[in-house]
């Protein structure tokens, strides 16, 4: 039996550009949902959900010497992942996109780049960044007198669109899905494509993860589920576990388009067989080694924002969250890593994090890829609905994981309050008010700094009646020209209000006042956070809480800007490895 190496290509594209059509003209064995199969897609006269087809090439001496990995082999296999094309239909491609090694992107020559085009762009650059074809479909409609002139002008366009972009040095060949097999702008796609085959990296390694995009039962076989395989690899006799029903199955047969065999690996297209298993109660997901997909309610994710996206990005804000093929809505609440204190650097890049908080728990994996979307924007607007995107870095697993894991990431704002010295006790004590209101609960700011507006640096060592009025202890003593200015400060206090009306009148003088700021640390996840019991301030700075990320903070944010007032303290060795995993990531 020849041995197979499998490639995936997902033809991507706008809907009506002829992905299905030539998908058709490329392959030679069809296999799930090929080519509309489904009545509904039929009907409707588009995709509405993933189809998959094959063609296969013999591995040639070139590709032997391109790779030598390619050695292994004899056959190439081309598994064509057909994605719908409408807009309403987003979710469904933000899955299929995550399973390919190279996009094939369809455009219909005579319309040019649409809203979807631009959508497809934006998932290949976060999925596959570098790795495309484009396709200009239907150019046999092209005037045959001046069909190069229309090529090469609409080359052109699309090198100039892409300049600056991961692809801006991709294949762009005419095709057309009408076309003969053996027709001259088939066979130059086809030489594309081979051209454009690499080895993606893959290892047969860690545990076993299949994504299931179709489920089916055959009378006498058991039920059938078809997908790729994400991660490790599975033989027969192999117990698998189904997630989603907290079942486990033995893989009764594997097949890979109708040919039996006896085991399948990272990158493989396959069917997998498995005995008394309701095929009704699981159409699509995760399926794996036991233990190797948990049920996550929240996570941390690094974050890279999409360019495209024009609307505001808010801490509170909910997006729907595309893990694999499930779509969720998550609030999302951003932070960064403040350097001294995770210790990555003062050169480091400054990332944004996020914690993306379910609003039911899902199925996933640790360093899986996810991409936020505004679904619910009206789907006629010219506008990018992808928000932004990161991998999974630390999974919450537990329902409660706000009283329990939340806690122990010490999420921070820094908050200012500004008081004056009321009166002075001796030169080293001062009475402060305005710092905080008669409610607050004053024990967590015991022993906190506070600062003078004349330099002197003292700490709050208690309280003082019950108006909110606080100690001030200053260590190094009050400067001398402090000690006058609050003696005048007094003097004048102890003057009858009509007197010192006729006093201020004479002199044209006003006294000084002694400001005094406080700057703390307020926690966002500590129920014990500073300042909790108080109002800590006008409508203004309670918005602080939704900081827009659009905006721009510095050459160093330019990328995903904001989040500036929001900082991440990292106080356990368990969180600072998850922040210098996350930087490893946007290294990659």
């Amino acid at each position: 039996m020849p041995r197979v190496f499998n490639f995936n290509v997902g033809l991507l594209g706008h809907v009506d550009s002829g992905k299905t059509s030539l998908a058709k003209a490329l392959s030679t064995k069809k296999s799930t949902a090929a080519f509309d199969k489904n009545p509904q897609s039929q009907e409707r006269g588009i995709t509405l959900d993933l189809g998959f087809s094959t063609f296969s090439i013999e591995c040639n001496p070139e590709l032997k010497a391109k790779d030598s990995r390619f050695s292994n082999y004899d056959l190439i296999q081309f598994t064509l992942v057909d994605c719908p094309g409408h807009a309403s239909l987003i979710r469904t491609v933000i899955g299929g996109a995550q399973i390919i090694d190279l996009i094939l992107l369809v455009i219909d020559v005579m319309k040019g780049i649409q809203t979807q085009t631009a959508e497809c762009i934006v998932l290949g650059e976060i999925c596959c960044p570098g790795r495309m074809v484009i396709a200009l479909n239907k150019a046999d409609l092209l005037p045959e007198d001046s069909f190069d002139e229309a090529v090469e002008k609409q080359q052109k366009k699309f090198n100039r669109v892409l300049s600056e972009t991961s692809f801006r040095n991709c294949e762009i060949v005419p095709s057309s899905a009408v076309a003969l097999h053996d027709s001259p702008l088939i066979i130059k796609l086809l030489d594309v494509l081979k051209n454009s085959l690499y080895f993606p990296d893959r290892s047969c390694g860690g545990d076993f993860l299949f994504a299931v995009d179709h489920c089916f039962s055959l009378r006498g076989q058991g039920t059938v589920m078809t997908g790729t395989v994400l991660n490790g690899d599975a033989k027969l006799g192999d117990l698998i576990e189904i997630p989603q029903l907290k079942e486990s199955r033995k893989l009764k047969s594997i097949q890979v388009y109708g040919n039996p065999v006896n085991s399948i690996s990272q990158g493989d297209r396959a069917g997998i067989c498995v005995p008394q298993l309701d095929a009704k109660a699981f159409e699509r997901g995760l399926i794996c080694k036991n233990g190797a997909v948990t049920l996550i309610y929240a996570c941390i994710v690094s974050v890279q924002r999409i360019r495209y996206f024009k609307q505001p990005i808010l801490s509170k804000s909910k997006f729907h969250t595309s893990i694999g093929y499930e779509t969720v809505m998550a609030k999302c609440s951003f932070f960064q890593c403040v350097y001294d204190d995770c210790h990555c650097g003062g050169s480091a890049k400054r990332h944004v994090y996020a914690v993306l908080e379910f609003e039911h728990a899902i199925f996933s994996t640790l360093d899986a890829i996810y991409i936020t979307s505004r679904l619910d924007n009206d789907i006629n607007l010219k506008q990018c609905r992808l928000g932004f995107h990161g991998r999974i870095l630390l999974a919450f697993k537990n329902q409660t994981y706000d009283q329990q894991d939340l806690r122990s990431l010490k999420v921070f704002k820094l908050k200012h309050k500004q008081g004056t010295v009321d009166r002075m006790i001796d030169d080293r004590t001062v009475i402060v008010k305005g710092l905080f209101k008669k409610e607050t609960n004053l024990d967590c700011f015991l022993r906190c700094n506070v600062t003078l507006s004349t330099g002197e640096v003292g700490e709050i060592t208690g309280s003082f009646g019950q108006s909110g009025k606080v100690k001030v202890f200053v260590p190094s003593g009050l400067l001398h020209s402090t000690v006058e200015i609050l003696r005048g400060h007094s003097e004048s206090k102890m003057i009858p209000r009509a007197a010192k009306a006729v006093t201020i009148d004479s002199s044209s003088k006003t006294t000084a006042v002694v400001t005094v700021a406080l700057t703390f640390k307020r926690y966002l996840h500590d129920s014990s956070k500073k300042g909790e019991d108080e109002d800590m301030g006008d409508d203004d700075e309670e918005l602080e809480d939704e900081d827009d990320i659009s905006e721009s903070t510095g050459e160093e944010d330019a990328e995903f800007e904001g989040a500036r007032k929001i900082n991440i303290l990292v106080s356990s060795p368990r969180l600072d490895s998850i922040v210098k995993s996350a930087f490893k990531l946007h290294r990659r």
